[in-house]
Formats: C-alpha cells, sequence, structure tokens
C-alpha cells in the first residue's frame, strides 16, 4: 500500500507499523484495502516522495 513518507517518518508516534495501519484503517473506506490491513500482521507500505511544495503559503 502506498501512503504518505510522513507516515514513515513518524512511524514511532502512531506505535509502529501496526499503529500505523490500525490509524489508516480507521480512515479508509470498506474495501479491499480496509481488508488487507485487517489480516495481515505486519502490513508493508511504501512511501510516496514527500511534496515540499505543499509547506509555502503564498
Amino acid at each position: 500500500m502506498f501512503v504518505s513518507r510522513l507516515f514513515q517518518w513518524y512511524r514511532r508516534d502512531f506505535g509502529g507499523r501496526r499503529g500505523v495501519a490500525d490509524f489508516l484503517i480507521h480512515y479508509l473506506p470498506e474495501d479491499e484495502r480496509t481488508e488487507w490491513l485487517t489480516e495481515r500482521a505486519r502490513p508493508r507500505f511504501r512511501y510516496l516522495p514527500y511534496h515540499w511544495s505543499l509547506n509555502n503559503v503564498t
């Protein structure tokens, strides 16, 4: 599953990989992604590059 790199940087704040999965389960629609996260003991994530331009306020 592809997620923001913020989840990698702050993984410990979420309680580790399982904590990130639990957080995402709460906000994902009921579909295969939620089922996939729920069933896996150690879900694997692929991290997308963070777009620093989102921080620019003009």
